[in-house]
């Protein structure tokens, strides 16, 4: 689908703790494009949109912690993909593709 890694954004935790939600992977097969949601509005606009749960990613916390940022949803009417990002560069550089911010969607560590 194009997407390539170019840096690690945040780090999410690896079991549920109190005040975490499970971040989840789903896949559209006919537009090729991953969705990564943790709220239960996610996870319906994902279902809703033709995209099939693959599996968990991790944990993330539901509301903001220390040492944390704020996991941001877009989405691109036009290509009909989606993208979560926790950086302000990449915020920008999805508006300016295009991409309309959708939701917030738990909080995950900047660090380690």
């Amino acid at each position: 689908a194009g997407y390539r890694r170019v840096r690690t954004e945040a780090y999410v935790l690896t079991e549920a703790g109190e005040g975490t939600l499970p971040l989840k992977l789903y896949w559209n097969e006919a537009v090729g494009d991953h969705a990564t949601v943790a709220t239960a509005e996610g996870e319906r606009d994902a279902l809703a949109g033709g995209y099939a749960f693959e599996g968990s990613q991790g944990f993330v916390y539901a509301e903001p912690r220390p040492g944390t940022v704020p996991l941001k949803q877009f989405w691109n009417a036009a290509n009909r993909r989606s993208l979560l990002t926790a950086t302000p560069k990449e915020e920008a550089d999805a508006i300016d593709q295009g991409y309309a911010f959708v939701r917030i969607e738990g909080y995950a560590f900047v660090d380690p």
